[in-house]
């Protein structure tokens, strides 16, 4: 069981490195490179709440705002289901459809 838990705290952190790493790539234009990993760890993990903020924002700034409000949607609903009602993905919804977020530089916690 111990060596379990190590394993599980080991890939949250490694999980984590990934997407701070990934935070960077967007931030430095490459927002394009980062999408294809950001959907595949949004789909292992669908609750992540930063991985789909930032494939998100990646989608955004790839000029795919139609993909990035499903990913809000979907984010909003799943949240929802949880009983967790957060408003940042509702804000952030709003953002990409007024196109008030930023398309370069670093990305605002």
């Amino acid at each position: 069981y111990a060596v379990s838990m190590s394993s599980k705290a080991f890939f949250r952190a490694d999980r984590s490195a990934l997407l701070d790493m990934l935070t960077a790539y967007i931030s430095l234009g490459r927002h394009q490179e980062a999408v294809a990993e950001l959907e595949q760890i949004a789909r292992e993990f669908p609750r992540e709440e930063k991985a789909l903020r930032l494939l998100a924002i990646a989608l955004y700034r790839s000029e795919r705002m139609a993909d990035a409000t499903d990913v809000c949607r979907k984010a909003i609903a799943a949240l929802h289901t949880t009983g967790h009602h957060d408003g940042h993905f509702q804000e952030l919804q709003h953002s990409i459809l007024n196109r008030t977020l930023p398309f370069r530089g670093p990305i605002a916690s």
